[in-house]
């Protein structure tokens, strides 16, 4: 008895992933998640800030701009958090 050969088909058909769901983050997450990102940038720089091809020499990105904006971030975060460095005084008037 003869069987019949089994056959299989296969696609290659890509598939994308699910699209991500929205997810809303708080003032303070979003800028300690950017604080995060530069931090990273500045040590990508500091490790090949610029490299050569051929005779052109290129630089990857400016460190000080990196830097002016984690210093910038780092006080977002510290007044979100609610500590601020400024010479703000309570005044609490008392009968």
């Amino acid at each position: 008895m003869e069987t019949p050969l089994e056959t299989t088909e296969t696609t290659t058909e890509t598939t994308q992933p699910a699209p991500l769901e929205p997810v809303q983050k708080t003032p303070l997450e979003m800028a300690q998640e950017r604080l995060s990102l530069y931090y990273e940038a500045e040590r990508r720089v500091l490790v090949g800030q610029s490299y050569t091809i051929g005779d052109r020499q290129l630089t990857r990105a400016n460190l000080s701009e990196i830097r002016k904006a984690i210093d910038s971030l780092k006080a977002e975060i510290e007044q979100l958090l609610g500590r601020s460095r400024g010479f703000s005084r309570r005044v609490v008037f008392m009968d």
